[in-house]
């Protein structure tokens, strides 16, 4: 299966969105401390996915996907 760069960055920036936001939200609504110290974590490793994203080029080309 060949996908195009481009989309791929579009296919996972999309729901990393979705999932910092809700990452976000769960750490507005609690105040247990552990909770919100594992919920900073996911959001470091997501902003960490994010900024991998933003900072490569832009490049055309495909790349093979195998199942």
């Amino acid at each position: 299966m060949q996908v195009d760069l481009r989309e791929l960055r579009h296919e996972i920036h999309s729901p990393l969105a979705a999932i910092r936001n809700a990452l976000l939200l769960a750490a507005a609504h609690t105040t247990d401390e552990n909770v919100r110290r594992y919920l900073a974590m996911a959001e470091d490793e997501a902003r960490r996915i994010a900024a991998a994203l933003r900072d490569r080029p832009a490049t055309t080309g495909a790349v093979a996907l195998g199942r």
